[in-house]
């Protein structure tokens, strides 16, 4: 990371610990079942892809005509999906009448060629609705199957070529409701200012989302393995070594963001996570949100209610 980009970290992390999400409007969620098992992060050759996390396993298998998506901006589609989904408490989910104001939801600018942001979130997206994802979690007293498509439906009006003008309708995407449900009974509350500083790394939004998740409900110290970090966070054709590498490369860069207890001990071949504060902090009861559209989540105390997750994660 460059010096520039290392202080515009810094800045970010310091507006995040002088301001709430609540308060700085930046509440957002992601589901449980993507936090527990990362997306491809390179462009991956099948057409299949598999995680496991313990007991948990994730799979995703590409739509007829389609590839599998891949790197940041599924990952940024996911967290505005899932945000809008709990905040709203509805799996028709509008996306506005420009590309542009949509894009400018995710954090991203619109430019457009071959390599450019238009060109890459129309892609992603149309993967994205197409592929087909399977979860599985099975142990000796518990055994469960789900297989959704994450989004059931799209009606996109955008007209690539002039992304900043307003069309008549407004475009939608709809979520399969097995899925909206997942979403609303288990969200994992996040900081989008977070999210915005880590966008670039894929794995980072992933070790992010995975940490302050995990810190809910974590009681003790507890040792990871390298080996079960890898199965669910690496790449295939990876070595241990350097998937070890990268990962502490932007697990430093997350705790820049969000300062939780996380350290590598070597002589136990693993990553320790000790106890530490969530990133989104549980509102108080007597505390009302009152920003923008996180204010029709207050109504219905979703913040009070969130469930007390079981742990999936491998120990």
């Amino acid at each position: 990371m460059n010096e520039q980009n290392y202080i515009k970290l810094l800045e970010g992390a310091l507006a995040i610990d002088a301001t709430s999400a609540y308060d700085a409007d930046a509440l957002g969620f992601l589901s449980r079942a993507i936090v527990q098992a990362s997306l491809p992060f390179q462009k991956p050759a099948g057409r299949e892809y598999i995680r496991r996390n313990g007991t948990f396993t994730f799979g995703m298998q590409a739509g007829i005509d389609h590839e599998l998506p891949y790197g940041s901006m599924p990952r940024l589609l996911l967290y505005w999906m899932c945000s809008q989904a709990v905040l709203t408490q509805d799996r028709h989910l509008v996306c506005g009448k420009s590309l542009t104001s949509f894009m400018g939801q995710l954090g991203l600018q619109a430019t457009g060629g071959r390599w450019g942001t238009i060109t890459t979130l129309k892609s992603q997206l149309l993967r994205l609705a197409a592929a087909s994802v399977s979860c599985i979690d099975k142990s000796p007293k518990h055994d469960s199957y789900q297989d959704v498509t994450p989004i059931s439906g799209r009606r996109l009006w955008w007209d690539p070529r002039n992304p900043g003008q307003d069309q008549f309708w407004d475009s939608t995407i709809t979520l399969n409701y097995d899925f909206f449900q997942e979403i609303i009974s288990y969200p994992v509350p996040i900081d989008l200012r977070a999210v915005a500083l880590l966008k670039g790394s894929p794995l980072a939004l992933d070790i992010y989302s995975w940490l302050t998740f995990r810190m809910s409900y974590l009681r003790r110290g507890t040792v990871i393995k390298w080996e079960d970090l890898a199965l669910q966070f690496g790449s295939s054709n990876a070595s241990l070594k350097s998937f070890k590498q990268k990962f502490l490369k932007q697990l430093k860069k997350v705790q820049e963001v969000y300062p939780a207890k996380v350290s590598n001990e070597t002589k136990r071949g693993g990553l320790l996570l000790q106890p530490s504060k969530t990133h989104v902090l549980k509102l108080p009861k007597n505390q009302k949100l009152h920003k923008g559209t996180v204010t029709r989540i207050a109504d219905k105390s979703t913040h009070n209610r969130i469930p007390k997750p079981v742990d999936k994660a491998v120990n």
